[in-house]
């Protein structure tokens, strides 16, 4: 139940912050690594026809060589990622001469929210947890 719980109060940060048609939870999708203990995600982008990462919680990997330790990670298909931005106006280059806000991210739907307005307005956003 306590983990229901944080994915509900999860979610309600992601409907909070109007990001709800960008994300899908599926409870029934079971990852083939054996490895994760909780969250597990995969990551897609506008224009890919399939995924381009994955990632999760694997708190117990660490065991195997020597001590458990809190554990999250994610890879990226670089290949996927390449042919992507080869074919589309996507530029991983710089800053394009504008300027970054780093927003310190304290409260979860308020850091979102912010992100959100400054990057309707066209500006770059990056958001810093520590």
């Amino acid at each position: 139940m306590a983990a229901l719980n944080a994915l509900e109060e999860l979610w309600t940060v992601i409907e909070s912050v109007g990001l709800q048609d960008s994300f899908e939870i599926d409870l029934g999708d079971v990852s083939g690594l054996d490895y994760y203990t909780g969250l597990s995600a995969k990551v897609f982008v506008r224009g890919a026809g399939a995924r381009v990462g994955r990632g999760g919680r694997y708190d117990r990997l660490t065991a195997n060589f020597g001590q458990a330790e809190p554990a999250v990670g994610f890879v990226l298909d670089l290949e996927a990622l390449t042919e992507l931005v080869g074919r589309s106006e996507v530029s991983l280059g710089g800053n394009n001469g504008r300027e970054v806000h780093v927003i310190p991210a304290r409260d979860v739907s308020a850091t979102f929210a912010t992100a959100q307005q400054k990057r309707a307005k066209g500006e770059r956003v990056r958001i810093e947890f520590s």
